[in-house]
């Protein structure tokens, strides 16, 4: 009977140790493309209610989903395909521009300070333009050299895009099935889930990227050089809470008043004061008004931290990593969990 015993808890063990062997070699060997499969399944949400539609007239999930992805490649990943050599091309004017420019007439006439405040000042200012000009080389001579790397990853994020959008609900279903709540705390669980998801991808990422394509337009219209490489720095401002795109249009209508461009100076600012704040705070209202709403601080220390750990999609992850710690919390500190 001992042996029995023993035998049983030997037997246990071994399967124990089967089970973490197995995940945790299916751990690394998805480390390497972790991030591609959750920038895939985060695309299929955002595209959930496209594909939806989609599915309602052709009737069968592989087209739909085919047909959705399709969409996708067709309506962003072609247009900034042929777009990259140009978008390359700007980076680097930008970059020239940034090194030769002398903003320190123009910050010295806005700011008269004292001589030496104004000085520390424009040194402070002047290192952290010539970062970031470095930065943005850097990151597209990255994005031109590692093309093979990028490719296989977005193969990934296209073959998860495609089953994630065929198998949402089968998907969802089997992640309920995995939790050790009960069902009404389960089902609370999985909705203040997705409000959260909906509030951080859509009301902040969405809108921030929305605003900085229409602060782009303004660019566009006024003719200001570099349009494009200051559309992408006003889109990764948009989507950072309490800064936003008036940290790049701001300085640019200055600049343009200082060189003598009046009338483009005026224009730009005019435009990014009636149209481009003005769509922000219509679409974050109207988007997130019916959601959880996230506190700014939150977000925004979300996505440094996600910065630094993941790069560019810690932006997104981060911010929804804290907010998903939040909501366990709170339902461990009301004991429903």
């Amino acid at each position: 009977m001992v042996f029995m015993v023993d035998g049983q808890k030997v037997g246990f063990y071994i399967s124990l140790g089967l089970i973490v062997f197995v995940l945790v070699l299916a751990g690394v060997i998805l480390k390497p493309i972790i991030l591609s499969i959750f920038t895939g399944m985060i695309i299929a949400y955002v595209l959930k209610p496209v594909n939806k539609r989609i599915l309602k007239f052709v009737k069968e999930k592989n087209t739909a989903s085919l047909i959705t992805c399709f969409l996708l490649l067709l309506l962003v990943v072609v247009p900034i395909w042929f777009l990259m050599p140009f978008i390359t091309r700007q980076i680097f004017n930008a970059y020239l521009f940034l090194q030769k420019a002398d903003f320190g007439t123009a910050f010295k006439q806005f700011f008269p300070f004292s001589a030496e405040i104004s000085t520390d000042f424009y040194a402070l200012i002047n290192t952290f333009i010539n970062k970031l000009a470095n930065s943005l080389l850097s990151k597209s001579t990255s994005l031109i050299l590692n093309f093979q790397s990028i490719l296989l990853h977005g193969i990934v994020i296209f073959f998860v895009l495609f089953f994630t959008l065929r198998d949402w609900d089968s998907l969802y279903n089997y992640l309920k099935t995995l939790s050790p709540l009960s069902a009404k705390t389960e089902e609370l669980f999985f909705h203040k889930f997705e409000e959260v998801t909906h509030s951080i991808l859509f009301g902040q990422i969405i809108v921030g990227i929305f605003q900085g394509l229409i602060a782009g337009i303004g660019y566009l219209i006024f003719g200001v050089s570099n349009a494009l490489s200051l559309t992408l720095l006003s889109i990764f401002f948009g989507i950072i809470p309490m800064v936003g795109p008036a940290i790049v249009w701001i300085p640019v209508s200055l600049f343009l008043f200082v060189h003598g461009e009046t009338t483009q100076a005026i224009g730009l600012f005019v435009y990014g004061l009636l149209v481009v704040s003005t769509i922000d705070n219509i679409l974050r209202s109207w988007i997130v008004s019916k959601q959880i709403k996230i506190n700014a601080g939150i977000v925004l220390i979300g996505m440094i931290g996600g910065l630094y750990v993941f790069g560019i999609l810690g932006l997104l992850l981060g911010p929804l990593i804290l907010a998903y710690s939040l909501i366990i919390l709170d339902l461990y500190r009301n004991k429903q969990i």
